[in-house]
């Protein structure tokens, strides 16, 4: 009995950590579908939709490219970002392009675009146990041109050492959206699933 009692006790061990092993599709679809990770703000019509990614998000994604997950693409982009954390602020508004909406003028829209381009990245920091901030280390604006009405910031953070709760801070100049915030708790990083491959 003693000995069914261990080998159950095994099984019910294994499963429980193989639940957190996933294959690169559902690990991607499991940092997507994570609330924890993911908020939307609605501000009169602007809506921004806010990240945290791990760098094994963008990593896998990498591998994924061809269509079929390459490990060795995977391990070697890895080892490039690793060190760093990655956030995402899309924005978007139900009537046009974000850098058109009510731009009554073309030098309105071309300030836009050159807020977003070169500067936005200045109003955004990661807050660290509430307390501590850091600034990006690189960006990146994804402006889609108009084929949607999103477009979207990319923002790189050198990644904190140790396991703290992570707030993501936007204060939109453009539109005048302040203290816009995404939070993650220490635990809901530690609590991602891994990549099986």
């Amino acid at each position: 009995m003693t000995r069914l009692i261990k080998v159950g006790a095994a099984l019910l061990l294994f499963a429980s950590c193989n639940t957190r092993s996933k294959s690169p599709e559902q690990y991607l679809d499991a940092i997507e579908s994570d609330d924890d990770l993911h908020t939307s703000i609605s501000m009169g019509d602007i809506r921004y939709h806010m990240a945290l990614l791990p760098p094994e998000y963008f990593a896998a994604k990498y591998a994924l490219a061809s269509g079929k997950f390459d490990a060795g693409r995977y391990k070697d982009k890895i080892k490039e970002i690793a060190p760093y954390i990655y956030c995402t602020i899309a924005m978007s508004s139900a009537q046009d392009n974000i850098l058109k909406y009510r731009a009554n003028v073309y030098s309105e829209f071309q300030r836009r675009l050159e807020y977003f381009t070169n500067y936005a990245s200045h109003d955004v920091v990661l807050v660290l146990n509430d307390k501590d901030t850091i600034t990006p280390v690189d960006y990146i604006y994804e402006n889609n041109l108009g084929v949607s009405s999103e477009n979207k910031m990319v923002l790189v953070f050198k990644r904190p050492t140790e396991r703290k709760k992570l707030s993501l801070l936007f204060n939109d100049r453009i539109f005048n959206n302040y203290n816009l915030k995404l939070s993650v708790a220490s635990a809901d990083v530690e609590q991602l699933p891994q990549i099986k491959y």
